[in-house]
């Protein structure tokens, strides 16, 4: 495991949490082994290689071509418009959203139940993902014993968004229990389009048809989750959310949150817990996710004659999504966004964290300070049920420590 260097937690951090952080650092100072280890785990990495190898054409992404990006780019500039002018309607009130029935999980501990609403890029996407899909996890204590979740005035939410491949939920599932059981804190398990439930019949496991689709995905689940945030912000003035994701997920974190402050909404309410992220789609075209492509269905899609190579064209068409674009008014920014990265990371590599670092720094929170850890992506992924947990509780306890406007 490797050392990591932390902010100090606040006075509210529950004993367990600190004696689990101390203990971490004792162990991984006085053995350096532990840090070989992380350094070598990059290695993993390398295993997706063999996708690009050995892969049947039907499991790689964009297998149809790039498809209408520019159907994408005008619909962003659209919504960029609007944010501008203060026109953007995209809000959630309690008639939008539909509950299922609400379960009791963890011989009792917690309560689930999952929820829809339309999409606001329904228009934009497949049937089966026009209607955003989530599952809110609750802890069962005096004040939230009812089935009727109209009635939760929960202080902290914390908005766990999907990584690159992350069909399911059992992971988040574990980190929301965790943290319900441990904090008090409830958690709402976003599923993306394209998805899980939300997948459509014809594309094979989370591999994407087109470039289109992809960035399409990614709008969806920035303007799906921010209208989740506005929602759940208007239960209460006392409510916080603080959103997190690993990988692709930290990324639509990190753009959400953005897209939030740009709609005019209090960021001292609101932090961010970054594991792994990006700014961009970038790593797609340039990192192990490449070998995962479909490069000669995108070189037959290509509709004219470019001076640049395949590879070159689909990183600038992913390169014209940046954080920076949703960038909010300066007077209005995070109470916390705290971050990892991986120094030996193959599939995002080390500058387009840095880069992340960068926009953030400009568009959520001027005190943003990435923290460096050895090891590789799938080491990032192992770790994950201790090192991203322990960074929503980090960043959490910032944002708790800090007063509201």
């Amino acid at each position: 495991l490797p050392r990591l260097v932390t902010r100090p937690l606040s006075k509210q951090t529950h004993t367990h949490t600190h004696t689990h952080t101390q203990m971490f650092h004792t162990i991984t100072m006085m053995n350096p082994l532990f840090r070989n280890i992380a350094w070598c785990g990059s290695i993993l990495d390398y295993g997706f290689v063999l996708l690009r190898y050995f892969g049947p054409t039907e499991y790689k992404f964009f297998h149809h071509g790039f498809g209408n990006t520019q159907e994408y780019f005008d619909t962003f500039a659209s919504t960029m418009k609007e944010l501008d002018q203060g026109t953007y309607k995209h809000v959630l009130n309690g008639r939008d959203i539909r509950y299922e029935t609400t379960r009791k999980h963890k011989n009792g501990i917690i309560t689930t139940q999952d929820g829809y609403f339309l999409s606001p890029l329904a228009n934009h996407l497949p049937k089966e993902s026009a209607y955003c899909k989530f599952t809110l996890v609750r802890p069962i204590n005096e004040n939230n014993n009812k089935d009727d979740n109209r009635n939760d005035e929960a202080s902290v939410y914390i908005l766990m968004l999907p990584a690159t491949g992350e069909m399911g939920k059992s992971e988040r599932l574990e980190m929301a229990t965790k943290l319900a059981q441990t904090h008090g804190w409830s958690s709402v398990i976003v599923t993306a389009p394209y998805y899980a439930s939300r997948k459509p019949k014809d594309q094979n496991l989370f591999f994407l048809h087109t470039a289109r689709d992809l960035l399409f995905q990614s709008q969806g689940i920035i303007e799906e989750s921010s209208a989740l945030a506005r929602y759940l912000l208007a239960k209460s003035p006392q409510t916080r959310v603080c959103f997190t994701g690993f990988s692709y997920g930290a990324a639509m974190a990190a753009c959400s949150s953005s897209l939030c402050l740009k709609a005019g909404d209090d960021g001292s309410r609101m932090s961010c817990a970054v594991y792994v992220g990006s700014a961009s789609p970038c790593p797609f075209a340039d990192g192990m996710l490449e070998n995962g492509i479909d490069w000669d269905a995108l070189e037959k899609d290509q509709r004219e004659e470019q001076p640049i190579t395949i590879r070159e064209q689909l990183h600038g068409e992913f390169y014209k999504t940046q954080l920076k674009l949703v960038k909010a008014d300066a007077s209005n920014r995070l109470s916390a966004v705290f971050g990892y990265a991986m120094r030996n990371d193959l599939f995002i590599r080390p500058r387009y964290a840095k880069e992340l670092q960068d926009q953030i720094r400009e568009c959520l929170n001027d005190d943003y300070c990435m923290q460096w850890i050895p090891g590789g992506h799938m080491m990032a992924a192992l770790m994950r049920p201790m090192l991203h947990k322990n960074l929503i509780e980090n960043t959490v306890q910032a944002m708790l420590s800090k007063k509201l406007k």
